[in-house]
């Protein structure tokens, strides 16, 4: 790991022979379950603001095991997930978007980001109730999003993840 505490994707001298397994791994759980898609990266962008500097070697280690997927099941569907609130910039306060950029635009900034990644598909995991708790209430959940990310790609846009508490959520 880095300094950080970040997995070094570029340098590990371990990283190709970790690769393999993994891919080895998923090739199995595909032959094992026989799905119609897999996911073998979920919420990929979390650690895009928490190990910025793995960020391009975390990606490109990602493309590699979306094309040998792809490669040894053409007709499977195959994509990494994103974490909406990241997306937005309101997860992590420390890696939210430069001051002033409002979250729409930070948003639209990590979406093209993100429609670089290989994938069949674009897909969301996203946990409404936090936006319930932003400082500035003038922004809430945007109904927007998705008709923006569908002006963006023509992928089709799958929700990963979503749920809402079952008891009432209380912050002091």
């Amino acid at each position: 790991v880095d300094a950080d505490g970040c997995y070094t994707f570029a340098s590990d001298v371990n990283a190709a022979t970790y690769k393999a397994a993994y891919i080895s791994y998923v090739k199995y759980l595909i032959n094992l379950v026989g799905p119609r898609y897999v996911s073998p990266a979920v919420e990929m962008n979390i650690p895009f603001s928490q190990c910025p500097l793995q960020k391009s070697a975390w990606i490109a280690w990602y493309g590699d095991v979306q094309n040998a997927i792809k490669a040894a099941y053409p007709s499977l569907t195959v994509f990494p997930t994103f974490q909406m609130e990241h997306m937005y910039g309101i997860s992590d306060p420390q890696a939210a978007c430069a001051a002033g950029t409002a979250l729409a635009a930070c948003f639209d900034l990590r979406l093209t980001e993100a429609l670089t990644i290989p994938g069949d598909r674009i897909a969301f995991s996203t946990y409404p109730i936090g936006w319930k708790y932003l400082p500035d209430y003038s922004f809430s959940y945007p109904t927007d999003t998705y008709g923006r990310v569908q002006s963006a790609t023509t992928r089709k846009i799958w929700i990963a993840e979503t749920g809402w508490a079952a008891v009432k959520v209380l912050q002091s």
